[in-house]
């Protein structure tokens, strides 16, 4: 997740999924995807208290550097926004874990990364899977075109930014899920 807070009020790199997309057709979401198994050959700098965090979440998880590696090449090529990870300052913010029962199975983990709007800007409008890439403000969020998930992230981002503007302290890191039958949200 790319947040550009030289404003008033933090804006978000967000763009429209593809209608032909079986799992949230439509909906405004942030630059994301599957992770490949090149994704552990290149495994970008993460503070190691985040490091720490992705691994007391799941102890089977992907080194957490290969997966803010996956979270950067996703970006780049839903985008054309190439980051660098050293330079970044990206921090582990959440994790969410869709229900058993589904059709279709999520464990993704949420990064957050300061970027100016100014001088990081989309070079694709559209690709395969996003279109209309904006940084977009709280007010000017879709209605009934965010999920609920990505309501919780973008939530805690707010939190977080607000604790901890600069992105520089460790924080606890909310993992939202279900417990028998219900949504819950637990803390590493």
């Amino acid at each position: 997740m790319l947040v550009d807070t030289s404003g008033d009020s933090p804006r978000f790199l967000m763009g429209r999924r593809s209608m032909k997309h079986v799992f949230m057709p439509g909906f405004f979401v942030f630059p994301g995807g599957r992770f490949e198994r090149s994704d552990n050959m290149s495994r970008a700098a993460l503070p190691s208290e985040d490091e720490a965090l992705i691994h007391a979440q799941a102890a089977k998880t992907p080194h957490a550097g290969a997966l803010l590696s996956c979270a950067l090449r996703e970006t780049q090529e839903e985008t054309g926004i190439a980051l660098e990870s050293d330079t970044l300052n990206a921090r582990y913010l959440a994790r969410a874990i869709t229900p058993p029962g589904q059709v279709r199975r999520y464990d993704t983990r949420f990064f957050i990364a300061l970027c100016d709007s100014e001088t990081v800007s989309p070079t694709r409008s559209t690709d395969d899977e996003l279109s209309g890439i904006a940084w977009i403000g709280m007010d000017e969020m879709p209605e009934g075109r965010i999920h609920r998930i990505t309501e919780l992230v973008l939530k805690s981002s707010l939190e977080r930014l607000e604790n901890d503007p600069a992105l520089s302290k460790v924080t606890k890191t909310p993992t939202f899920c279900f417990r028998y039958g219900k949504p819950v949200t637990e803390y590493a």
